[in-house]
């Protein structure tokens, strides 16, 4: 079974290449490590009928239980000075390379964002005087510090303790009844006939309440409290080899982190019943892995000593495409989240058929690599453009394909427009803008552009030295925009001449204003006589929050376009 981390040691796809060329900086931490080393030290074999990992590595798949895996992971010992030494690294990375250790400082966020001000080194730092014994423990404090950021591209992973998947039978959402959001029951995987039954409570907490609060400690995705709960919960994803939408499970009933017990308590009340009906569902474990390990000395060698495989980050920040790594063939791969690599949907696992959806809309047009077009059913003047991601081979292709289906749909009639960009969870930042231009066009090549100003250590200052001209990283100055000679930068100067300013307390050195390399439609005349044109009104954007990286930078084009 090959290893690799559900959620990857990353702060960006490149970070942890990027901090490694920088080994030569003058900080007061040792360089980063290549891979987040587990920190522990070889055990002595223990017998085997105490073995915890022998027992786990030999049961057969239908025989792995949550009791199992948590004794294994236990099992494995903790060494401090390991622990001491991948701790100075991750600290490193945070305070030479992490773009947002200050801003992540911010007292009060804009409504709807919630997520309170995070001091990322004070947290590491607070690991570091922890006394533990447990290195499961340890990494898992780790991860919940980071996860604590709700920043998706900042992450940290060991994968000795990512190797199984924890899976509810339950797929719930969040429904609005009379007025109030409730749980319910989507899909029982088990076909018990709790479809549609509403949970009242949750290890005897309110639902919604409990979900709620999990996601607070357990989800990165968003700083929007709303936006995790509906990442948490069961949705949506379009297959564009079925062309269909297949429910996916959410993050509450499917984990990859060892879950705090072995079961969930639920209680039900189901459609014409009053009657409350305890259920307790105990986790079902898939593994995710395809090395093999009999013991917990081979546990230790074999899975957490193993480097995972880190794919070679090329082309352009505009450019780069995310990696996707293969999965056990028994279990499908489902692109649910880049960040995240892989998920698997519990009804696929089992081999049960996925649910069958209304569908009030037509298919229009063949999908593309990134989006399909409906036409309503109901409403033949209103046509649906769905972008389930900004992930593609060729942008140019995709591009053409839009403008020929946005011509026919308005010879069709179609006089309005819907842009769905539910469970999009990012790709290109070039479609991120030019997507947008197709209803949007440019007036000026800087009009779909992030300004800002990036944070600079000497660390950095040297990894941009290194990487000038090679396009290989965000630290290529070449790759941005010189706002003053109105031109791309031809030298390094963005990352050399600095300005120190105090944010929200911490003093930094930070480059002049600066945004990445514009990416510019030509103008398409036929786009021009379009009746959604440059008119919002005849144009409605849906979203459900998990509108990830560059699918969020659209969101932001798209309301600013409307403003």
């Amino acid at each position: 079974m090959v290893v690799f981390p559900l959620k990857a040691f990353i702060l960006s796809v490149s970070l942890v290449a990027l901090a490694a060329v920088a080994t030569t900086a003058q900080t007061t931490h040792p360089p980063p490590l290549t891979s987040p080393a587990s920190a522990l030290s070889l055990p002595t074999t223990p017998t085997a009928a105490h073995d915890a990992c022998g027992i786990l590595g030999t049961s057969p798949d239908s025989e792995i239980t949550y009791e199992k895996v948590a004794a294994c992971y236990k099992s494995v010992p903790f060494n401090s000075k390991i622990a001491a030494t991948t701790l100075e690294s991750i600290i490193t990375i945070f305070d030479d390379f992490y773009t947002f250790r200050d801003s992540a400082l911010t007292p009060k966020l804009t409504k709807p964002f919630s997520a309170g001000p995070v001091d990322i080194l004070k947290k590491l730092e607070t690991i570091g005087r922890t006394k533990y014994t447990s290195d499961h423990q340890y990494h898992h404090d780790l991860s919940l510090a980071i996860i604590s950021l709700k920043d998706a591209h900042a992450r940290y992973t060991a994968q000795c303790y990512n190797s199984y998947v924890f899976a509810q039978p339950f797929n719930l959402y969040a429904p609005v009844v009379n007025g109030k959001q409730i749980i319910q029951v989507y899909s029982d995987y088990q076909h018990r006939g709790y479809d549609g039954c509403t949970v009242q409570t949750i290890d005897g907490e309110d639902a919604l309440v409990h979900i709620n609060a999990w996601t607070d400690v357990n989800m990165d995705f968003s700083k929007g409290a709303g936006v995790r709960l509906n990442h948490a919960l069961s949705s949506l994803r379009y297959d564009p080899t079925s062309r269909e939408f297949q429910p996916l499970n959410g993050d509450f009933s499917l984990r990859s982190m060892l879950p705090e017990k072995a079961y969930i308590d639920y209680e039900l009340i189901c459609p014409n019943s009053t009657t409350t009906v305890p259920v307790r569902d105990t986790w079902i474990v898939f593994p995710i892995s395809q090395i093999k390990f009999d013991s917990q000395k081979s546990f230790v060698q074999n899975v957490c000593e193993t480097p995972p495989t880190i794919s070679t980050v090329t082309g352009s920040p505009q450019k780069r495409q995310f990696y996707q790594p293969e999965l056990h063939p028994l279990i499908p791969q489902v692109k649910k989240n880049p960040f995240k690599q892989a998920n698997v949907i519990v009804d696929d696992a089992v081999n049960l058929p996925p649910a069958k959806l209304s569908r009030p809309a037509v298919l229009f047009s063949t999908p593309g690599q990134a989006s399909v077009v409906y036409r309503l059913d109901n409403r033949p003047d209103v046509a649906v453009v769905h972008v389930w991601t900004h992930n593609m081979e060729d942008e140019v292709t995709e591009l053409t394909n839009l403008v020929n289906d946005l011509v026919t749909l308005s010879q069709s009639g179609v006089q309005n427009i819907i842009i769905d960009l539910q469970g999009n969870f990012g790709g290109l930042v070039s479609f991120a803008s030019t997507f947008v231009q197709l209803f949007f066009p440019n007036n000026d090549a800087l009009d779909k552009t992030l300004p800002s100003n990036l944070r600079v250590t000497e660390s950095i200052q040297q990894l941009s030295s290194a990487l000038l001209n090679s396009s290989s990283g965000l630290y290529d100055a070449t790759s941005f925009y010189d706002y003053a000679e109105k031109h791309l930068y031809a030298s390094n100067e963005l990352f050399m001449n600095i300005t120190t300013s105090v944010r929200y307390g911490r003093s930094a050195n930070y480059t002049e204003i600066t945004t990445l390399e514009p990416s510019v439609l030509p103008a398409i005349e036929e786009l021009a006589a379009l009746p959604w044109t440059n008119r919002a009104a005849n144009i409605r954007l849906l979203t459900d929050g998990r509108c990830g990286s560059s699918c969020a930078m659209s969101t932001f084009f798209l309301t600013q376009s409307n403003k």
